[in-house]
């Protein structure tokens, strides 16, 4: 198994379809598989659809008795599946949340502003204060530490976390969701991003992907690690700081990853902003309709064995229709994704704002008296 990459535009069926994918995988394998989710596209997957929802949408047979056997599969699986949100409503959701211990040490220093170079002592306060707090610790503990009188040192660093805001962040709370991967009762876990600003889906995902990898090394129970607009998390060229900390993992993953167990699946419909580094990696590749000229043009560095009709096959594919090519096939294949059996997600803008609404005339005028004044 190699890694995969799967583009296409939005519209063209991208998440939809890969959906049918992580069903196969969760009722065939004993894999496990976690999902970093900015659109909600998966925070209805423990739920399945309707058998007449699952036909009406299908080309084809699909009777009572099969969805009757994933059905008992599905129940069977129940207990596993995670979802983690920022404000769980619904029952089994857990709440999205980290402790600062969850970050690396140079991830902690990022946020904080510090340079172990240029502000050396501030970072060497900052090293020593949280070699105090032990392996586990909150922001708030850091904070109390800090704001003890008789150090203007560690008045500074109270200073930068308030400056910074980095107290107001809505991440910091316990129990962590890190800690909760790390326990080994779960087979599909879900990260629903899409109410996190930048910065915290950054920092979501780079302490939910060092600990799903350092999971799987330990363990070499085979993992794959979905990530939906890739080219956020995995770019070629970060345009903020905080981005560099979940690259530098992916692209770790990416090299490394295959030999413990550990499988990237990339989904965006940007392919020229993913990082080349790690595209190089991928052996798999799924190609939906695309339609714009500089991505198809991206495609041909990408996928440099794919011919000169690349262009014309992309655009002509319709909605959940695809070109698998790489290790997934012997040959270049078509393929038409089709019985989605789970609850999709997400939510399209409303046509409705488009809807006709026929113009009011206005009221007529009513004359002026005479001698009125104007």
């Amino acid at each position: 198994m190699r890694h995969t990459a799967v583009f296409g535009q939005s519209g063209s069926g991208k998440s939809f379809s890969f959906g049918i994918v992580l069903e196969e995988l969760l009722l065939k394998t004993d894999a496990r598989i976690l999902v970093l989710d900015p659109n909600s596209d998966y925070c209805n997957f423990r739920q399945l659809r309707r058998v007449e929802d699952v036909c009406k949408d299908s080309r084809r047979e699909y009777s009572s008795s099969d969805h009757a056997v994933v059905e008992t599969a599905w129940q069977g699986m129940s207990g596993q599946f995670l979802r983690f949100t920022r404000d769980p409503t619904r029952d089994g959701d857990n709440k999205l949340s980290l402790l600062f211990s969850d970050l690396r040490r140079q991830e902690q220093g990022d946020l904080l502003g510090l340079d172990p170079i240029a502000d050396a002592q501030d970072y060497r306060v900052f090293r020593e204060t949280i070699e105090t707090l032990g392996g586990s610790y909150t922001l708030q503990r850091l904070m109390d530490a800090v704001s003890k009188p008789g150090s203007m040192e560690k008045f500074n660093l109270l200073n930068r976390i308030s400056n910074r805001e980095i107290d107001k962040l809505g991440l910091w709370s316990t129990p962590s969701a890190v800690d909760r991967l790390k326990e080994d009762d779960w087979k599909f876990a879900s990260f629903d991003l899409r109410d996190l600003w930048p910065l915290e889906r950054s920092l979501v995902s780079s302490a939910v992907l060092k600990a799903v990898y350092d999971g799987v090394i330990k363990s070499r129970k085979v993992t794959f690690i979905v990530i939906d607009e890739a080219h956020n998390l995995c770019p070629a060229v970060p345009w903020a700081w905080h981005q560099n900390a979940p690259l530098q993992i992916l692209l770790e993953i990416a090299a490394e990853g295959r030999k413990y167990g550990a499988f990237l699946m990339l989904l965006t419909q940007n392919p020229s902003k993913l990082s080349q580094q790690a595209l190089i990696q991928f052996d798999n590749i799924i190609l939906m309709r695309m339609v714009s000229g500089a991505e198809i043009q991206a495609l041909g560095a990408i996928i440099p064995d794919a011919g000169p009709n690349l262009a014309q096959k992309a655009f002509t594919l319709g909605k959940g229709e695809a070109i698998c090519m790489g290790g997934i096939v012997k040959n270049e294949t078509n393929v038409k994704f089709d019985l989605r059996k789970t609850q999709p997600g997400g939510d399209d803008v409303s046509k409705g704002w488009a809807a006709h609404r026929p113009l009011v005339s206005a009221p007529p005028a009513t004359p002026l008296a005479a001698g009125a004044a104007v």
